[in-house]
């Protein structure tokens, strides 16, 4: 369920290993000990035989209370401040549904789920922490016998770790990129049993962010296992190779996503790195002081060059407290990047890109080979 819908996901949405969880496959071995330990005491009749003022002032009969059933309350919360943007929660509710049992003496699996009392925050819920550990906000309480769902601690935790820190990261991001659409690109980078997990949370991340900025940023992910839980699909362009012949003609054209990291990262290498930081910057809203200082000072960190008359337009201004005037540098580093830097850049990107084409092809031709020699009566 998430704040947005008030609908849980359903079990068959994460697609669990059912039957391995019961028996304990993802949990920590110690819990298997516990339980192990707990169903002994069962087994044997142990009942408490110790002491203790308070519950002995409550009247209750101590050595009536079987060890092994003992019923605990277990919480679930996190210590990141100043908030985390819940996620994962109905997966783990999923797994106590499912697996909150025991198997009897015949192998049969007993499920006492209903016997649990659960209640639960929906993904997308904002946990804040201010420091203090023992001041919490537990997102997911069990009260019950502990036996019956100790092993699931391992996996629960799992859940609603990975896919809390997804969203927290993805919502902050968001915050960053100031209402831009942020496409969820990492599935080159983990295993791919995650995406669909991952997927989600960002996409709680995406509602979460446009329900609070006001903003209507769209969900892009870039497979479709990313949009498996909530209905989405993998979206993008093209591989890079697909640039060749759509290349921008001047930088105003390019694609900002491709300007703030490949072209800038290509201009670096040529000492132009300046240039292109200073038109991005600008879009971005930068302050006028920030600009003047990182590119057009005397001692700036990333001098650009311009003409006398451009920078005294931005520097004399801003001496006298005034607004300075940057539509002159503007309009000089956008004829430096589409008449210079653009057509440099083309070039060689475009001379390596069809030298990996033509080692692909020839790697290709090679492997043809060796499979027609194999095939070869």
């Amino acid at each position: 369920m998430s704040v947005f819908d008030g609908k849980r996901l359903g079990a068959e949405t994460f697609k669990l290993d059912v039957e391995r969880m019961r028996r304990g496959w993802y949990s920590d071995k110690y819990f298997d000990n516990i339980v192990t330990l707990l169903t002994g005491l069962v087994r044997d009749g142990y009942t408490f035989a110790g002491h203790n003022a308070a519950l002995e002032e409550t009247g209750l009969a101590l050595d009536d209370i079987h060890t092994g059933d003992i019923e605990v309350e277990m919480q679930w919360f996190t210590r990141r401040q100043p908030f985390s943007v819940i996620v994962g929660v109905d997966k783990a509710l999923a797994m106590l549904r499912e697996c909150t049992g025991h198997f009897d003496s015949q192998g049969e699996w007993v499920s006492t789920y209903d016997a649990l009392e659960v209640t639960a925050v929906q993904d997308g819920f904002i946990a804040p922490y201010g420091g203090d550990p023992n001041v919490v906000t537990p997102v997911l309480k069990v009260r019950g016998r502990y036996r019956d769902f100790a092993p699931l601690e391992t996996p629960t935790l799992g859940a609603l770790t990975r896919n809390t820190r997804v969203a927290t990261n993805v919502y902050e991001v968001l915050h960053a990129a100031r209402g831009k659409e942020v496409l969820f690109f990492p599935a080159r980078f983990d295993a791919h049993e995650v995406q669909a997990g991952d997927g989600y949370a960002y996409h709680i991340a995406v509602q979460l962010f446009n329900q609070t900025s006001g903003h209507s940023v769209t969900s892009a992910v870039s497979t479709d296992e990313q949009g498996d839980w909530w209905g989405g699909a993998g979206g993008g362009t093209v591989a890079h190779v697909g640039f060749l012949k759509t290349w921008p003609k001047n930088f105003a054209s390019m694609d900002r996503g491709l300007a703030e990291v490949g072209f800038t990262h290509w201009a670096e290498g040529h000492r132009y790195d300046a240039y292109v930081t200073f038109l991005l910057w600008q879009e971005w809203g930068r302050s006028p002081a920030s600009l003047a200082e990182q590119f057009f000072k005397p001692d700036a960190k990333q001098p650009v060059k311009v003409t006398d008359a451009a920078r005294k337009a931005i520097l004399d201004p801003l001496a006298q407290g005034e607004k300075p005037k940057f539509e002159q540098a503007v309009k000089e580093v956008t004829k430096i990047v589409d008449t210079i830097l653009i057509p440099m850049y083309r070039k060689e990107d475009g001379k390596a890109v069809e030298k990996r084409i033509a080692e692909e092809q020839a790697e290709l031709a090679k492997k043809v080979g060796e499979l027609k020699k194999l095939q070869a009566p």
